[in-house]
């Protein structure tokens, strides 16, 4: 089935397709209304402007100049595109790397790159527009979350990041808003969200909760600076 498929790892040839399927972006699809975004103007021009040669730096498409780094026009269209759908919000740092992960896995496909992260932020499963309102609520209520679940079930990892009181905005704020695509290869990033696309948003904390489990031993190892 889909789901177990998916589960198991979407085969890289249609992990796109797979995650069109998920997300539904036609639902959303307003005919000619991106190819119009692009060219207004937009308050936050400047930091989407800054932020392009943050987003993998290592990757050909985003920083190669054999290739004009099509990739950063590519990611700039789409940013300020998403600045105007979403006047409210705009634009925030972490949204540049969720958009430019949609166009490595379309293969540069701006448009379906797009309406694919408008899914994202309006889909009832993940509203991930939440992640980057003003204060971040919604990512300091799956930080609280994630504490409570570790002091349950890794009491060790716990009480040990407590001790060396290693400031959340350092570590996990990062993980949540980028989704985890700023902090691990690749390779285990497409993973990643093979699952949160398959569970909701709020998998994001057992995805934290995992990575904690796995390198726990490393971790009680540590103090301070070595945590961070």
């Amino acid at each position: 089935t889909f789901p177990k498929l998916l589960r198991m790892g979407a085969p890289p040839q249609y992990r796109w397709s797979f995650w069109k399927l998920v997300l539904k972006p036609h639902k959303y699809f307003v005919k000619g209304l991106y190819e119009k975004l692009p060219g207004r103007p937009s308050q936050w021009d400047k930091q989407i402007q800054v932020d392009l040669n943050r987003t993998f730096p290592y990757e050909q498409y985003f920083s190669s100049v054999e290739i004009q780094m099509v990739g950063q026009d590519h990611l700039y269209n789409v940013l300020k595109a998403i600045s105007l759908y979403f006047p409210n919000l705009g634009y925030t740092q972490g949204m540049n790397f969720t958009v430019a992960l949609f166009l490595l896995v379309s293969g540069g496909n701006e448009l379906q790159a797009f309406w694919m992260f408008v899914a994202l932020a309006r889909d009832p499963k993940f509203l991930v527009m939440g992640l980057f309102e003003k204060d971040f609520p919604l990512t300091n209520f799956y930080i609280f979350v994630l504490f409570k679940v570790l002091k349950d079930e890794l009491p060790e990892v716990y009480y040990h990041i407590k001790k060396q009181q290693l400031p959340s905005e350092l570590w996990l704020l990062k993980w949540f808003m980028t989704m985890y695509i700023h902090v691990l290869p690749a390779q285990d990033v497409v993973r990643v969200w093979d699952y949160i696309l398959q569970n909701g948003l709020m998998s994001i904390v057992k995805v934290a909760v995992g990575i904690l489990k796995y390198l726990e031993q490393d971790i009680l190892a540590l103090e301070g600076f070595g945590i961070d």
